[in-house]
């Protein structure tokens, strides 16, 4: 048998009301009365109904996430410090994936706003160049923070990859290289504008001019890297270093280049950017740029938590950036 408020009010012979105003301490209800009734709830184990208590308190102490993919271990570390944080403010999370399409993403998204979530954390998809439902959201005042995959009108929490950009290129600079490329993922992403910036600028500031021909984008699938790598290989002079814009694209970069009997780390250099995994156990072990993922996601939730204590406005344009690291192995050895 489930104990309510009513079985409580009942067997004490008096109201509901007074049995809930005891429950929360109320000063209204006498020092008598609240104990008689704490005392049988003890009794009896009662628990508050929790959906009855976010519909009359406005929250739910639960928390919508939406992620590209879930299987990426970038997500998972993100994910990971996001449920730490969360779980120590007395927040759960309920965790969506939008497997980097964008009808997904706005139906995963209208869903968590339905189960009336506090608010939403989202990694946008990568085919995502629509923020219009955002909008929708900002305009009711429901709170969106975007992570990893940001957008500037918005409160984001990412790495800085301007940064991580200029590091990975720098480094390319000092092991001598002439012909620097850099293959960025799809541009309607802010990272990519970002990550564009940083590589011109490290060339720019050591000097060199940066060519739009070792300039290649790539919506992020093995056949648009692909492509992408053999542009870079069908110029006059082909680069001896390449920046990818993740390490997956540094994956099939990698393959295509072996096939091609172009030795990686010696004909040509190749610096990632996610330290995932995958980096260490290529064939040669991949350089990187570390992203501090675990952090990125108790930053997004602690961004939550102050929109939604009123510390901080959702309709702010406000921006937290981790600095990374650059982890050098054998691709650029």
């Amino acid at each position: 048998m489930s104990i309510t408020l009513k079985y409580i009010a009942q067997q004490l012979n008096i109201s509901i009301s007074t049995v809930s105003r005891a429950l929360q301490n109320h000063p209204r209800i006498g020092l008598q009365t609240r104990e008689r009734v704490q005392k049988m709830a003890k009794e009896l184990d009662y628990e508050p109904n929790a959906i009855a208590l976010s519909l009359k308190k406005q929250y739910t102490k639960t928390l919508g996430v939406v992620v590209p993919e879930l299987t990426l271990h970038f997500f998972s570390l993100i994910l990971s410090g996001m449920d730490d944080t969360a779980f120590h403010a007395g927040y759960n999370l309920l965790i969506t994936q939008s497997s980097e399409n964008f009808e997904r993403e706005k139906l995963q998204i209208h869903n968590l706003y339905k189960a009336n979530v506090d608010g939403i954390l989202i990694a946008t998809s990568k085919q995502t160049a629509d923020y219009s439902y955002f909008n929708q959201l900002k305009s009711k005042g429901f709170p969106v923070v975007f992570f990893s995959r940001i957008h500037p009108d918005y409160p984001s929490v990412q790495s800085n990859d301007r940064s991580g950009a200029f590091m990975a290129t720098e480094h390319l600079i000092a092991k001598d290289c002439k012909n620097i490329a850099h293959i960025a993922g799809p541009w309607h992403l802010q990272n990519t504008h970002y990550r564009v910036d940083g590589y011109v600028n490290a060339l720019k500031n050591y000097g060199k001019s940066p060519s739009i021909e070792y300039l290649v984008y790539s919506d992020l699938e093995r056949d648009s890297n692909i492509d992408a790598i053999n542009k870079l290989l069908q110029l006059p002079v082909i680069p001896d270093a390449i920046f990818c814009f993740n390490d997956y694209v540094a994956y099939d970069i990698i393959q295509v280049l072996k096939e091609k009997n172009i030795k990686v780390g010696k004909a040509i250099l190749i610096v990632g950017y996610g330290n995932q995994p995958i980096a260490m156990h290529m064939s040669p072990s991949l350089t990187t740029i570390d992203q501090q993922a675990y952090q990125i996601g108790q930053k997004s939730v602690e961004m939550m938590m102050s929109i939604l204590k009123g510390d901080i406005t959702q309709k702010i344009s406000l921006a937290s950036e981790l600095e990374t690291k650059l982890i050098i192995r054998h691709s650029t050895s």
